[in-house]
């Protein structure tokens, strides 16, 4: 019995499985829609309130973003649905607009209790999060922190624990987690005029890519150690009539094994490449930022745009390494279908 047809298609199917997966390890900007679509669609809907927040009041925007989610379990909670409460913010002596009744898990000397409170309730979600700004900026337990040089999302989730803004003892951890985790703390940096509207995807998520090259690349290479058993045994027993077939299928095998290891390098290189562009809206227009010299020509392939229309857009003659922060346009001002309708750029930019 021949071994011919076999070896012949076990390399034949691996070589075809590394090819395959050579094409799709391309990660491109359609790549990166990053978390659960719950968490999504609340970072999608509020962080550009948060970002208006942040530059009236100083309070990070990764910091109010994540109180909201996670004060209103992503906008699922029932006083969230039903009052619009995104954070919790109880009634107090000095509120006089509208109130609803709910229960909430208080902690009372390291012991959680189910308590029934009065909490605010509002017309909408946008009044909510300037409610919740108002509320730091007005108690002067929290003045310390305006006054701070220190703005990062650290020190306030750390500082609004020690001011007593929630009982859970474990309240500032959950709150880096969930700025972490989702990476809000990107939205820091923006201005006014800029809308951040895709994420880098979290690595958890871009491993899996490479774990499933790995996986194939584990299967070659297991599958060649046994060929190449089954070879040196033919060799011993001077059996000479498999020998070429053998060997030409260890050959394929090592072609399949050095390409699924260029697919591996291929996407960690791009990962490298993804992570250090953002997708903006600037003025109604897409656009990112360079980090630390960022060649042109890697934002194209990542942002899937000709080399010649990237420059043309932004008016550039030639490929050059640019400085950090530096905006480039991804598209013309009439090509833009955001326009200037800044409440709909997020549902757009998703549909789309």
């Amino acid at each position: 019995m021949t071994l011919k047809p076999f070896v012949t298609l076990i390399a034949k199917l691996l070589l075809i499985c590394s090819i395959q997966v050579g094409t799709s390890a391309q990660i491109t900007s359609s790549d990166l829609t990053s978390f659960p679509p719950h968490v999504e669609k609340y970072i999608s809907d509020y962080h550009s309130i948060a970002i208006e927040e942040m530059h009236r009041s100083g309070v990070p925007a990764s910091i109010i973003l994540g109180q909201g989610m996670l004060e209103s379990f992503y906008g699922k909670s029932r006083l969230t649905r039903f009052a619009k409460n995104h954070f919790g913010i109880k009634c107090h002596e000095n509120w006089t607009g509208e109130t609803f009744y709910h229960e909430s898990n208080e902690f009372v000397n390291g012991k959680m209790i189910v308590i029934s409170s009065c909490f605010r309730k509002y017309d909408n979600a946008k009044h909510s999060f300037e409610d919740h700004t108002d509320y730091l900026m007005n108690r002067n337990i929290y003045t310390s922190l305006f006054e701070s040089k220190n703005t990062t999302y650290l020190y306030w989730a750390k500082g609004l624990q020690d001011k007593g803004y929630a009982t859970d003892p474990n309240y500032s951890k959950k709150l880096i987690d969930m700025i972490e985790k989702y990476n809000l703390h990107l939205y820091d940096n923006y201005q006014l005029n800029e809308v951040l509207v895709q994420q880098n995807k979290p690595l958890n998520i871009i491993d899996n890519k490479i774990n499933n090259l790995e996986d194939k690349l584990l299967y070659a290479q297991q599958t060649k150690v046994k060929l190449e058993t089954i070879y040196q045994r033919h060799v011993q027993n001077n059996d000479d009539k498999h020998l070429s077939d053998l060997k030409a299928g260890l050959e394929m095998l090592q072609l399949s094994i050095e390409r699924l290891q260029s697919d591996i390098e291929s996407v960690r290189s791009q990962v490298r490449h993804i992570q250090q562009v953002d997708m903006l809206i600037v003025d109604g227009r897409r656009a990112t930022k360079t980090k630390d010299g960022f060649n042109l020509v890697e934002i194209a392939k990542v942002m899937d745009i000709k080399i010649e229309d990237l420059l043309a857009i932004n008016q550039l003659e030639e490929e050059i390494f640019l400085p950090n922060d530096y905006l480039i346009y991804l598209e013309k001002e009439e090509e833009s279908f955001f326009k200037h309708d800044k409440n709909n750029v997020i549902n757009h930019f998703f549909k789309e």
